[in-house]
């Protein structure tokens, strides 16, 4: 407290019964906080080119691993990689891979064929919808064959019970029921 400045409690400025700051704990605190904000802070220097910064541990990488050149000229990276493949054809772990994954696989082959079929599928219709005259000449073959089969098989009702009875074994083939 300087000689100009009023204490805060309403208590004379007089020195001898103001409290030094150095007995009041509060004071230090408030003193401590105002240093540290006061105080300018320093950069810290950028690495200098000859000594290399260490990058920041990743905890997913435990160790690192140096692999030494057969030559001065080419690294070891491709001898290892071979010498691996190798070692995991050898202990017989492919025959146990694809029996673990034949039917996701199999899954995925089908897949890829429906896609591929579906493709050239699209791409015909595709074609013969842009000739002129085609699609509605498809559809008018497509109702004269339904008018024929109508009038072959489902006219009578023995005709019609041999067709849905033919009907019903081919279902039966194809859901394998």
């Amino acid at each position: 407290m300087g000689p100009t400045d009023e204490p805060l409690s309403g208590a004379p400025a007089d020195p001898s019964t103001a409290m030094t700051p150095a007995a009041d704990p509060v004071a230090q605190a408030i003193d401590a906080e105002l240093k540290a904000v006061e105080e300018p802070v320093i950069a810290a220097e950028p690495p200098s080119p000859a000594k290399p910064v260490a990058p920041a541990q990743d905890p997913a990488i435990a160790s690192t691993m140096s692999i030494p050149a057969a030559e001065p000229s080419e690294g070891g990276e491709w001898d290892l990689l071979t010498d691996k493949l190798r070692d995991w054809i050898a202990s017989n772990q492919l025959g146990e891979l694809w029996d673990k994954t034949k039917t996701p696989a199999k899954l995925i082959g089908i897949l890829i064929l429906v896609i591929v079929v579906l493709q050239i599928y699209s791409g015909i219709l595709n074609t013969i919808a842009k000739l002129p005259l085609a699609p509605g000449l498809l559809e008018l073959a497509g109702l004269i064959w339904l008018a024929r089969f109508a009038l072959q098989n489902l006219i009578k009702s023995s005709d019609r019970k041999q067709a849905f009875d033919g009907l019903r074994t081919l279902w039966s083939k194809v859901i394998g029921g």
